[in-house]
C-alpha cells in the first residue's frame, strides 16, 4: 500500500519505496506485532508462537481490505483459523482486540500504547514497512516542499515513535 500526498509526501512499503521518479529520504520503519487483551488471555490463554494463532479467535480485516498485508499474512500463518471479528480499519482491529474478542496483528505504534493490550508475539518481519518522505526532483527545492522536508527532518525524533512504535 502506498500513501502519497499530492506529488510529495509519505510513502510506505515493504520493498524499496524509491521508484527512481521521486527523491527523498527514509524517515523510519513501522512494525506490527500480535496483541490480545488481558481478558482474552485470562479466558483463552496466550499464544506463544505464530503456529498457535490457528487455535485462537482472530480479529482481521473484512473483504474491503482483502489485499492488505495483514490479511495475506493471517491467511498464510493461520489458514484455517476463524476470524471472529472483521473491520475495514486498523482502529476497528484495535477496538475488537481491546474488547477481548480475539487476537489481532497491529502496528506497534498503536498496540504498545493501549494499556488494555498485551503484546503476545513480537514484531513480525513480514509485516514491517519502510516509510519515506518523497517528492519529484522538480519540486524538491520549491519553498513549500523544502519547508515541509525541513520541518519533518527537524521533528524526526518526535515523529519516529508515532511511525515506528
Amino acid at each position: 500500500m502506498d500513501i502519497t500526498i499530492a506529488t510529495h509526501g509519505l510513502r510506505s512499503g515493504r520493498e524499496n519505496t524509491d521508484d527512481g521518479e521521486l527523491v527523498g529520504r527514509k524517515i523510519g520503519d513501522s512494525h506490527c506485532a500480535v496483541y490480545a487483551s488481558r481478558t482474552y488471555i485470562e479466558r483463552h490463554g496466550q499464544p506463544q508462537r505464530l503456529a498457535d494463532l490457528a487455535q485462537h479467535a482472530l480479529v482481521g480485516f473484512d473483504e474491503t481490505m482483502a489485499k492488505h498485508r495483514i490479511t495475506a499474512w493471517l491467511q498464510k500463518v493461520a489458514p484455517g483459523a476463524v476470524l471472529v471479528a472483521r473491520s475495514s480499519s486498523v482502529l476497528g482491529l484495535v477496538y475488537s482486540a481491546k474488547a477481548g474478542v480475539g487476537v489481532a496483528p497491529l502496528p506497534t505504534a498503536l498496540g504498545d500504547n493501549e494499556s488494555d493490550l498485551v503484546r503476545v508475539i513480537e514484531p513480525v518481519a513480514d509485516l514491517s514497512r519502510t516509510w519515506r518522505m518523497l517528492t519529484t526532483p522538480e519540486l524538491r527545492h520549491t519553498p513549500r516542499v523544502s519547508a515541509f522536508f525541513d520541518f519533518i527532518v527537524s521533528e524526526i525524533n518526535t515523529l519516529r515513535p508515532i511511525i515506528t512504535g
